[in-house]
């Protein structure tokens, strides 16, 4: 009784206090996560599993699916879920279709795990896998928000600010189309959990699995490395920088293994000159056509310059912050670089850069304007509820 009247006059929770929230955050993102997904699978979907992956009627399929099977994008190519499903279906690739079905072989294959996973959970059993892709994102949306109120616990700040983490559309986008985005995420939320512990090994383990979850990870993870470079703490840089060997390992065995045709770095599709790619959207969102669609487009690229500068105010100015300065100057450098391919499209523009958000909300640890910050934490959580309502009504 005493220890609680100490913690709560205080502001501090106790180990007791600390588990009972990270229950609580957990069963509320497990409630709302699972709510949705149902919502979809029996609602807009009707039952059809498939209709996570937004199957195009482009590419030829995977060929453990039936060539109709899934098929949500007439007319289209499809999204990102279907390409790690043809993965997830046929992970060693031993079939000549399941190549053709990927738009870019080497591009997609350098992202192994996520797929990978779900294949060896399902037994290889093709009739579970689209399943367990599905469960695997669900498991690592919950995870993510109980690892975000574990670091903001270890900051002296309340658990609570980790259900932010669910007002992330990029999220959304990740859970319903089903790609690695919140396995690369999770993963990295876990690297800087270790980073702030100083528990260099441990980040090297998820610094590597987020880097064979997705690409990127490589330099938003690894750049933690260079403050410990900077104070001549070479050891602890080493121990950490172990993690990209495995996925240098596997970049060269895909090179080496998966044909080179149809098959591009996806450096040159992405990035571009400084600036060049924000120009082109400046001028397309000021174009119109002043709908609904643009609305919505308008608010999330306005929204997310601001978020990025407040952001790399907050970890500039705090002390408690400087850790994940190098991972924000990363994304800041991607936002800067970034092609009108990457930021036309408003589900690229929330998946790429969703962990722009996540830095954000780990930055109410330490916030440099502490209503502001809840503001526009309040308005993302306003657009990834429009972003899921729209999307499971099949309005985009």
């Amino acid at each position: 009784m005493i220890e609680t009247l100490i913690s709560r006059s205080s502001g501090l929770c106790t180990p007791k206090t600390r588990s009972a929230n990270y229950y609580l955050v957990g069963i509320v993102a497990a409630f709302l996560a699972s709510s949705v997904l149902l919502w979809n699978y029996a609602g807009s979907f009707n039952g059809d599993i498939l209709g996570f992956y937004r199957i195009g009627a482009v590419l030829p399929h995977s060929p453990y699916l039936t060539p109709d099977e899934g098929v949500r994008a007439q007319g289209e190519v499809g999204y990102d879920g279907q390409f790690f499903l043809s993965i997830a279906l046929d992970p060693f690739l031993s079939h000549a279709q399941s190549l053709a079905s990927l738009d870019n072989p080497r591009y997609r294959y350098r992202r192994i795990l996520f797929p990978m996973l779900g294949y060896a959970l399902s037994l290889g059993r093709h009739s579970v896998i689209p399943f367990m892709l599905v469960i695997i994102n669900a498991v690592c949306f919950v995870s993510l928000v109980v690892v975000v109120a574990r670091l903001l616990a270890d900051k002296r700040s309340s658990t609570r600010g980790a259900l932010f983490v669910l007002g992330i559309p990029g999220f959304w986008c990740s859970l319903l189309l089903t790609t690695s985005d919140l396995m690369a995420s999770l993963f990295l939320a876990l690297t800087l959990l270790a980073f702030t512990r100083q528990r260099y090994k441990s980040a090297a383990l998820w610094y590597g699995l987020a880097g064979l979850t997705h690409e990127t990870m490589l330099a938003a993870a690894g750049a933690l490395a260079l403050p410990l470079l900077f104070n001549k703490q070479f050891r602890c840089a080493g121990a950490m920088l172990w993690g990209c060997i495995p996925v240098i390992l596997w970049n060269l065995f895909v090179f080496y293994h998966v044909p080179s045709v149809g098959s591009t770095s996806g450096i040159l599709e992405n990035f571009t000159l400084p600036g060049a790619g924000l120009v082109q959207k400046f001028m397309s969102v000021s174009a119109g056509p002043f709908n609904a669609k643009w609305l919505f487009d308008s608010a999330v690229f306005l929204l997310l310059c601001a978020t990025l500068g407040f952001l790399l105010l907050s970890t500039g100015a705090r002390g408690g912050l400087r850790f994940a300065l190098p991972c924000v100057l990363v994304y800041a450098a991607f936002f800067i670089c970034a092609r009108i391919t990457v930021l036309a499209y408003y589900p690229n523009l929330l998946r790429v850069y969703a962990n722009v958000l996540l830095l954000f909300v780990i930055s109410l640890a330490c916030p440099l304007w502490p209503k502001a910050s809840r503001v526009v934490l309040l308005a993302w959580t306003a657009l990834g509820v429009i972003f899921v309502t729209a999307y499971s009504q099949g309005l985009i």
